[in-house]
């Protein structure tokens, strides 16, 4: 098992991942779903419609309430990624690239093919004054 240094117990961060990493350990996501046919391909471009390879793009499934990484891939030369064996039901895909703003789309995968396109927009700066 999973245990933190004693110096990030008190961390309300530390402490959720490390009840997180717990539960994958009992609970492997391909077990919770039964069914790991989900069909998803993603497109990532920026604004004017350029190709974005090299993209990091993760799928998030979310299981009774609690969430899992289910893939992680990077786009390829044509700005793509896809994956067929997915766990089926709700599921985040969150995509980010160096010098752009992160991204998140909101699916439901199944086993018919389920096809996005993710833009990705320039990153910017935030100022913040005290």
């Amino acid at each position: 098992m999973f245990e933190l240094p004693q110096r990030f117990a008190s961390i309300p961060f530390a402490l959720e991942q490390q009840t997180v990493i717990q539960h994958r350990a009992l609970h492997p996501l391909n077990v919770l779903m039964g069914f790991a046919d989900g069909n998803l391909s993603v497109g990532v471009t920026d604004p004017e419609g350029a190709l974005l390879p090299g993209a990091e793009v993760r799928i998030i499934s979310v299981v009774e309430g609690r969430t899992y990484v289910a893939a992680t891939a990077r786009s390829d030369d044509s700005g793509k990624m896809s994956h067929t064996t997915l766990p089926r039901g709700e599921a985040w895909v969150l995509v980010e690239a160096p010098g752009r703003q992160r991204a998140s789309v909101r699916v439901f995968l199944g086993p018919s093919p389920l096809a996005i396109e993710v833009v990705l927009r320039p990153a910017r700066a935030l100022v913040v004054g005290v």
